[in-house]
C-alpha cells in the first residue's frame, strides 16, 4: 500500500490567515461557523469557539468523501 499525500497551501502571501480562512470556511459552506465547531461541548463566543451541529455534520460528510477518494484504490482501508 502506498499513500500520497497532497499539498495545501494556505493563503497567496498578502492575505492574512484568518481572513483566508473565514474566505475558504465561507466557500465550503461554513459561513459564520466558528473554531471548534464539531466539538458539542464548545460554547464560548469570548474565545470563538462554538458548536455548530449543522456544519458538524456538513464536514463529517465531506471528510468522509475525501477519505473515500483517497483510498479509493484500497477499500479495506475504509
Amino acid at each position: 500500500m502506498s499513500i500520497q499525500s497532497r499539498l495545501v497551501e494556505y493563503g497567496d502571501g498578502n492575505t492574512p490567515f484568518e481572513e483566508g480562512k473565514a474566505k475558504d470556511l465561507a466557500e465550503l459552506g461554513y459561513v459564520g461557523t466558528l473554531h471548534a465547531f464539531t466539538n458539542p461541548a464548545a460554547n464560548d463566543t469570548e474565545r470563538g469557539t462554538v458548536y455548530d451541529a449543522q456544519a458538524d455534520k456538513r464536514s463529517w460528510i465531506a471528510m468522509k468523501n475525501f477519505l473515500a477518494e483517497v483510498f479509493k484504490n484500497d477499500p479495506e482501508l475504509l
